[in-house]
């Protein structure tokens, strides 16, 4: 596993989050569990964890 510097999601985060979910979407994709844990942010990028 790589290792890398990153965050959990805050709400000060909810905009990116939103943003990749709507991407996310848009690819047909589902994740069925979406909270602030399942997500990190790295670099301002909101990545999708536990999928």
């Amino acid at each position: 596993l790589e290792n890398f510097e990153s965050r959990e999601a805050s709400i000060d985060d909810l905009p990116v989050c939103q943003y990749f979910l709507q991407r996310f979407h848009k690819l047909g994709l589902l994740h069925g569990d979406v909270n602030w844990h399942t997500f990190i942010i790295q670099d301002r990028m909101a990545r999708l964890i536990a999928f």
